[in-house]
């Protein structure tokens, strides 16, 4: 018992030294993290240069995805708008990382069961894909070609006009793309206007 407490002696001694927990990267390191990954670069240490460009990245599309939220369109009368998950910023950049594609949604709902999604894709892959279609929509009864000073559009109702769809395509490389049950299409328009598609591609770029 004695040779025990002998053994313990030096260890009671060792200071205790506070524990250190990794900081969290906010929009103020940004400057830093890029001159890390520009010294990286210059010394051809390309892997801490690529760690570095991957948290400048994380920074910007976090703030992106900021201000798309704050962009989204007021809901209509009798409608209301999710607010995101508490932890949905950590999912997106996971999603971000594994898939490389940057996506902001918004789900609306209505009176009696009523829902509308908001899906907002910068860069999209499916952009070129919606491109192609706009030929198609125009002789499709269902589908109406929406121009947004530029920036077309399709329109199209499904289920006797029961649901809406909306793909607008933004620069020719960004995606809106609003689907849900139907309400009055002035009512639908006023929401997903002109001024939005403004906002929107001001955040995303031209």
């Amino acid at each position: 018992m004695r040779a025990t407490a002998l053994l313990l002696l030096p260890l009671l001694a060792l200071p205790v030294l506070p524990q250190k927990r990794a900081k969290k990267a906010s929009p103020r390191d940004f400057p830093t993290v890029m001159k890390k990954a520009n010294e990286a670069f210059a010394a051809a240490d390309y892997g801490v240069c690529i760690d570095n460009l991957k948290k400048a990245m994380n920074l910007a599309t976090v703030e992106m995805r900021k201000l798309i939220y704050k962009a989204m369109p007021t809901p209509a009368e009798g409608w209301t708008a999710d607010q995101p998950k508490k932890n949905s910023g950590n999912a997106y950049l996971a999603q971000f990382g594994m898939t490389g594609m940057l996506m902001v949604e918004q789900r609306y709902r209505g009176p009696d069961g009523k829902n509308l999604k908001v899906s907002i894709q910068p860069n999209s892959p499916m952009a070129k894909m919606i491109g192609m279609t706009f030929a198609m929509a125009a002789n499709d009864p269902n589908s109406e070609i929406v121009d947004y000073e530029g920036n077309k559009a399709i329109f199209k109702k499904t289920s006797g006009g029961k649901r809406f769809e909306l793909s607008i395509l933004l620069a020719g490389k960004h995606l809106i793309q609003v689907n849900g049950t139907a309400m009055d299409e002035d009512t639908f328009f006023g929401m997903f206007d002109q001024a939005f598609v403004n906002k929107i591609l001001q955040i995303v770029g031209k």
